[in-house]
């Protein structure tokens, strides 16, 4: 896939690329280089982004929904009004991130785990409970 001068496809890199407001729903970047790049307002939903460097990308109001985050080095990057819902983000770095544009000097992202994954949590603690039940009716 080709925008503009950009060849999209896993592992390029497209460090400080300018990608604002694009349609780049169910793409490849898995692997790619994408520091500083520009994805302000773009459409990324259900994108493969697993093991992506974006350390200060700017994804300002960008639809992330259903993308795949994990593994992705995230450190500093801009996500205020950002879409977020159903994405995977396990062992992504957040590090820095800015969600919320009323906080912009650190990251909040303890108001991002419990919105956004409040049911999750709720299912962990379940099985956690389970767990200790069945635990305590072993024999040791």
């Amino acid at each position: 896939m080709k925008i503009g001068n950009y060849e999209i496809k896993p592992g390029v890199d497209l460090s400080g690329a300018d990608l604002s407001h694009q349609d780049l729903q169910y793409v490849n970047l898995q692997g790619a280089n994408l520091q500083n790049a520009n994805f302000e307002g773009s459409n990324l939903k259900g994108s493969n982004l697993r093991f992506a460097k974006l350390e200060n990308a700017n994804l300002t109001n960008a639809n992330l929904d259903k993308t795949n985050l994990e593994g992705a080095n995230l450190q500093n990057a801009k996500m205020e009004n950002a879409s977020i819902h159903g994405i995977e983000f396990r062992d992504a770095n957040f590090l820095g991130t800015v969600f919320d544009p009323n906080n912009s000097t650190k990251s909040n992202f303890n108001n991002f785990k419990t919105n956004e994954f409040e049911s999750e949590l709720q299912e962990l603690r379940k099985y956690k409970e389970l767990y200790e039940e069945i635990k305590s009716k072993m024999i040791l």
